[in-house]
């Protein structure tokens, strides 16, 4: 799908940015020692975060669906927020939601870790608008009506804003 990316690139962020990046996972199940992780689990949430001087930044993230009403991202965040905060982190930015307005369920819930709040600046430009338009195209073939004010658009919820 045009919304998951290749294990190459989580490699590729390890690799580069070292102990500047972390892949967090939450785990249903999963059963631990002194030694490390001792049984898996299912994978319920996980996300890519990475840290500079004083703040650790949400980068890519997601969860099972099915498993919501566990919370396995309130664990995943908190987990996140220790990891930064023994790094040295005074902060944490969980970027927007999916929209400006009151109704956005995305930014309720990240704003639930704080009362504090930054601007978000997005820039809006494409590249290479061949590629852009492909990925416009497979996303309007899966479903994609009106992307609203979303960018880029192929990013929006599938079957209209």
């Amino acid at each position: 799908d045009y919304y998951l990316f290749p294990r190459r690139y989580f490699d590729d962020c390890r690799e580069l940015l070292g102990d500047q990046a972390a892949l967090l996972c939450v785990r249903r199940g999963a059963q631990s020692d002194t030694e490390g992780i001792t049984e898996a689990g299912t994978l319920v949430a996980g996300a890519l975060f990475l840290r500079s001087a004083q703040a650790v930044h949400y980068h890519l993230g997601g969860s099972d669906a099915a498993a919501l009403a566990e919370r396995p991202n309130n664990l995943l965040f908190v987990t996140a927020m220790d990891w930064g905060a023994a790094l040295g982190a005074t902060r944490m930015h969980l970027g927007g939601g999916f929209r400006t307005g009151g109704d956005d369920e995305l930014f309720r819930f990240k704003a639930g870790f704080s009362p504090l709040r930054s601007r978000l600046y997005v820039g809006r430009c494409v590249h290479d608008q061949e590629a852009y338009g492909r990925a416009v195209q497979a996303w309007r073939e899966r479903g994609g009506e009106d992307p609203g004010g979303y960018f880029p658009a192929y990013r929006a919820p599938l079957g209209g804003s």
